[in-house]
């Protein structure tokens, strides 16, 4: 369809549910940056986060987040 990313997809996704049905989604694409933050909102009621996409420890190998390119990046902190 066009997308340079998954979070392009969700944006455009987002957008198409509020304009066929009035409704806003919840979105929970985990980890993003404040541009996306910002994106999202316009199109959403509330975008979640799993915490656990922020494990180090998870992100290790064996760890269910293992690979993830989505998950914990140098410019997130949870506990900001």
């Amino acid at each position: 369809m066009g997308f340079e990313s998954t979070l392009q997809y969700t944006e455009h996704v987002a957008r198409e549910v509020h304009l066929r049905t009035g409704m806003l989604p919840h979105i929970n694409a985990g980890v993003m940056g404040e541009d996306d933050l910002r994106r999202l909102k316009t199109v959403s009621a509330s975008q979640g986060l799993m915490l656990e996409s922020t494990s180090k420890r998870l992100m290790q190998p064996g760890g269910a987040h293992h690979g993830e390119r989505l998950c914990l990046t140098a410019s997130f902190s949870p506990l900001r």
